[in-house]
Parts: C-alpha cells; sequence; structure tokens
C-alpha cells in the first residue's frame, strides 16, 4: 500500500503494518469485525476501511466536500476491499451460515442491509434456509427498507418472517404470487420484484420477460400516479402478454422510432411500458394493439388538446442550480414546452402540467445537429430521453448522461448516501480483486 503501510493476513484476520507507528490489528468474528476497541457489523466493511485509514493518518475520519455526502480518507477503499477480501476468505470457516446469507444478499444488492448480519436475524432457522435456497427471499431481506420503510429494524425482523407477504397488495402472499417467487429467474433485475406489492396476480408469471415488463409498467404508472389505469384494466394486458407478443409490441415500437429493440434489455421495455403509461384510457385487445394506439396518440397530440395552464404560466424551476452546459436548455414556460413539442413532433406539451406543478422538470438538448427532449423527475431520475417522433438521438444519448450527473444533487439525502456507499462497496470489491493477495504469516 502507498505510503509504507501494508495488509498482512494472519490466521485470524489482518495486520495494517505502518513504519511509524504499532500494527492495526483486525480480527474477524462470527458477527463482526473487532479493531482495537471500536466493533463492525459483517456488513460494515466501508466504514471499517474509514477507521483504519483514519487511524493510519491520524485525521478525522471524513471530509466533507463542498457539495454532496462526506469523502472517506485516503485509503479507505483499499482497506475496506481488504477487510471484503478477508469476510470472504475466512467467513465460511468463522460462521458458514452467515457466509451464505451475505452471498445470498450480496447477489441481488450492492447495497446489503445491516439486517444481513445482525445475529437476531439467524434465530429463525427457516428464514435463513429460504434466503439462502431461494432468490426472492434474498431480495425480501436486500430490500426490506423498501418494502417495509415505516418499520424499525425488530418491525422488518418480524416481517421477514412471512417475507412473502411482503411482494403483497394486500399483505397476505396467494398462490400465483407464490409461483412467481418460487420460480424467479435470475434475469429479472432484483430491484424490479418489490413493486409486484402494487399488483395483483391473476396466473403465475414465470417467463422473465413477461414479469420484467410487469413490474417496469408498474413502476412508470406509479411514477404517473395513475395505478388506477393500471388496475382498470392496463395491468390484466400486461399479465395476459407472453413472450412472443412483447417482443411483438416491441418490433412495432422499434418501426416507429427506428431503433431496434430487444426484449432481454430492460431499458428498452422500460421505453415501451412509458409510452403505454402515457395513454392510459382503457383498452380491450392485446399488448401490440396497445402501443399501436399509444403511438397514435404520441403523434396526434404533439401540441395538446388536454387542459394545460397558459402558455404565459412559467414552469417551476428545481431547488438546485441549473446545468451549464452549454446544448441544455431548460424550457422554463409553457410556451417554450408548446413550441418544443411542435417542433420535435411529439407529445411532451402532455407534461406542462406536471411542469407547472413541479412533478417534473423538462430540457430541450441539441448536440452535433441531432435534437431530443428530456424529462427529469423531481427525485433526480432521467425518466425519458427522446428525440423528433420520440425516434433514438445522439443528442438523447449525450444530454441523458449530462443531467444525470446533474440531477444526482436533487437525490433525497438517504438515496445519495445509499447510492455513495454502494459505489464505495463496487469499488472496494474492484481494489480486493486487483491488489496482490496479502502476505500469510
Amino acid at each position: 500500500m502507498a505510503d509504507g503501510h501494508r495488509v498482512v493476513e494472519t490466521p485470524t484476520g489482518l495486520l495494517v503494518e505502518t513504519p511509524r507507528r504499532p500494527p492495526l490489528v483486525v480480527a474477524l468474528e462470527p458477527w463482526g469485525f473487532v479493531a482495537g476497541d471500536a466493533r463492525f457489523a459483517l456488513t460494515a466493511v466501508l466504514a471499517l476501511g474509514e477507521h483504519l485509514a483514519a487511524a493510519l493518518a491520524r485525521a478525522p475520519r471524513t471530509r466533507r466536500p463542498l457539495h454532496g455526502p462526506p469523502r472517506p480518507p485516503p485509503h479507505a477503499w483499499t482497506l475496506a476491499g481488504h477487510a471484503l477480501r478477508l469476510r470472504q476468505r475466512r467467513l465460511p470457516v468463522v460462521n458458514p451460515t452467515a457466509a451464505a446469507v451475505l452471498d445470498a444478499v450480496d447477489a441481488v444488492t450492492d447495497d446489503p442491509p445491516a439486517l444481513a448480519g445482525d445475529r437476531t436475524l439467524y434465530d429463525d432457522a427457516w428464514l435463513v434456509r429460504d434466503v439462502v435456497r431461494h432468490r426472492a427471499a434474498a431480495i425480501a431481506l436486500g430490500y426490506v427498507h423498501r418494502l417495509r420503510p415505516d418499520a424499525d429494524a425488530a418491525g422488518r425482523r418480524a416481517a421477514l418472517a412471512r417475507w412473502r407477504d411482503l411482494f403483497s397488495p394486500t399483505g397476505v402472499a396467494h398462490r400465483s404470487l407464490d409461483r412467481t417467487l418460487m420460480n424467479l429467474a435470475a434475469s429479472v433485475p432484483a430491484a424490479l420484484v418489490p413493486l409486484l406489492r402494487h399488483v395483483r396476480l391473476s396466473h403465475p408469471v414465470t417467463d422473465p420477460v413477461v414479469l420484467t415488463t410487469l413490474c417496469l409498467a408498474v413502476e412508470a404508472y406509479a411514477r404517473l400516479d395513475r395505478l388506477n389505469a393500471l388496475h382498470a384494466g392496463h395491468a390484466a394486458i400486461f399479465q395476459r402478454a407472453d413472450a412472443g407478443a412483447i417482443v411483438s409490441a416491441l418490433a412495432v415500437l422499434s418501426d416507429a422510432i427506428g431503433l431496434p429493440l430487444r426484449a432481454d434489455q430492460p431499458e428498452h421495455l422500460r421505453r415501451l411500458v412509458q409510452l403505454v403509461a402515457d395513454d392510459p384510457a382503457p383498452y380491450g385487445g392485446a399488448l401490440p394493439g396497445l402501443v399501436a394506439r399509444a403511438i397514435r396518440h404520441h403523434r396526434g397530440r404533439r401540441v395538446t388538446t388536454a387542459p394545460i395552464p397558459a402558455t404565459s404560466l412559467r414552469t417551476a424551476r428545481p431547488p438546485i442550480p441549473l446545468p451549464e452546459v452549454p446544448g441544455i436548455r431548460f424550457l422554463d414556460t409553457v410556451a417554450a414546452i408548446r413550441a418544443e413539442a411542435a417542433a420535435m413532433d411529439h407529445c411532451i406539451a402532455d407534461y406542462a402540467d406536471g411542469a407547472v406543478g413541479g412533478r417534473c422538470y423538462l430540457f430541450s438538448v441539441t448536440h452535433r445537429g441531432t435534437r431530443a427532449s428530456i424529462e427529469v423527475s423531481p427525485e433526480g431520475r432521467v425518466v425519458q430521453a427522446c428525440g423528433p417522433r420520440n425516434t433514438d438521438t445522439i443528442a438523447a444519448h449525450w444530454g441523458t448522461r449530462h443531467l444525470r450527473r446533474w440531477a444526482r444533487a436533487l437525490w433525497p439525502p438517504a438515496a445519495r448516501l445509499a447510492h455513495e456507499a454502494a459505489a464505495r462497496r463496487r469499488a472496494a470489491r474492484r481494489a480486493a480483486m486487483a491488489a496482490p493477495p496479502p502476505r500469510l504469516l
């Protein structure tokens, strides 16, 4: 390690050697790490790395930048990587049950909860067995903070005893949901599975493409506050659709926007369901027909006839400074939004009411001779990026990249900290893989 520090693996843990002071000793115990008088949970490898780095530097444990969450001191990521590798190598011997649970949770989330390493969780042998055997149970543990946001640690532990119920809109699992969860494919993004709690399944959904599309539909309709429209009929259309119908629907959209779309790409499926969510009117046919109708809806309403605010009204400004990137322009009035709709030949004008109310922020992007319109949510997510007539353009990709970086400042504090922690954990894993193995005593 830089500055003369060296990490040595011992039979019981790590020894961080430094030329000017006694070595730091880290021991791995069945339920955590011990570094001197400090104890750290099994999931707190980054906190351990920051503690060790601060001790080596004789500096405060964190440095606070001008914007965003505190940054770790130098070498924290590398030291956390060594701690993570120690846990991966030694925990299967020290505590094989906890090692198996952490491996299962690490496979479904970059931000494993502290509860995954809490010894009280392991009092429920049936829950531990399910987490190790079933991907859906590992997702329930990894995302329990989203499934039970208002509960404390004890409440979440109690809820996990009946983890299938966490995915039910009624709070009680049923046969179709049970079969769906027990046959959950690895290709279904884990972060989408908790969305099942917003829809009642009429039959088991085991095809990964169909289940991913259904979860993405729940996400899109919830963002637009249109879950009633989903429940009233569109959910049945998505559940009736098989993988072939989804491929056909993607082909309809692909022909309309001139962009090849694939069913194994969640972002392509997200684009499909977003298009349909913008047209919530009842429909009695199949998914390809619903997509075709949504395309006609978009093309026919480039200057909307729906009630919208007067063109002289200004849209709500973001609570952070606007991006100062040439080629990215914030649409600050309803008139500017309607002009964008007319120029781009799509239905961005339908979002004018939301822009005035602060429910979305709309931008016009110009780059390398191409144009795009981009919507950013108040939570800091780029929701849509479309060129003329909803086509794909260079400006859409370029603008999305810049606006994603800008929008991070909109994230709620908890989301920023979780993202930063997840990024640090990924860096720690990369450091652990890239660093040479520690010398054995």
